[in-house]
Parts: C-alpha cells; structure tokens; sequence
C-alpha cells in the first residue's frame, strides 16, 4: 500500500471514529440488542455497516478537507467510491451539518466540509 493511501486512509479513520454516530452506536449496543432483541449476530452486521458508512464518510470529509471543494466525480475518483453512493453520502452529511455546496465547478455543484 503506498504511503499516500495509508495516510488517506488513517485520515478517513479519524474522521469515523470521530463521529457521534459512532460513539453512540458503541455506547448502546448493548442496550440496542436487549431492546430489539437482536441476535448477536444482528449486532455485529448493524455495527459493521454503521461503520463502513462512516469510514466512507471519513474518507470524503478528509478529502474535502485536504482538496476540497469537489464535485462528485472529482470525490468518486479520489475515494473510489461510485457516484450514487458519494451523493446519498453528501446528502447525508449536509443534513448533519458536516458538509455544505460550496458552488459550481464547470456543470458540477462542488461540496466542501464545514467543521473540523
């Protein structure tokens, strides 16, 4: 793995962990599975995907912090991420406030992160 897509990724990582979504996740998953009456097995899938939706997350918050502001096909190219799902992303984190549209690059609306 070159250093570079480490780093990206130890980037994106931070940003996960990082998030409240995760901290709360953690904290109550076992209260999660009492409630729901979840298999352990359930557990582990929901926190799993959880997670791998906000290491995604991560890696396109620290790309528009390092790079930004980007397009989604710019985001798409960096991440490796298709573009459907950088845009349910995108839509996500604007609803929470992480990222916002900066303006137009070309015909694309680019996006930047806001906190952090």
């Amino acid at each position: 793995m070159a250093e570079e897509e480490l780093r990206a990724k130890l980037r994106a990582a931070t940003e996960a962990f990082s998030s409240e979504r995760v901290r709360w996740l953690l904290g109550r998953s076992k209260y999660i599975a009492e409630v729901g009456k979840l298999k352990p097995e359930e557990v582990k899938a929901l926190i799993t995907d959880v997670l791998r939706e906000e290491m995604e997350r991560g890696h396109i918050l620290s790309e528009l912090k390092a790079n930004g502001p980007l397009t989604v096909p710019e985001l798409s190219e960096r991440t490796g991420l298709p573009k459907r799902r950088i845009m349910w992303h995108l839509i996500c984190m604007m609803k929470d406030g992480r990222v916002a549209i900066w303006g137009k690059k070309g015909d694309y609306y680019a996006f930047s992160a806001t906190k952090g």
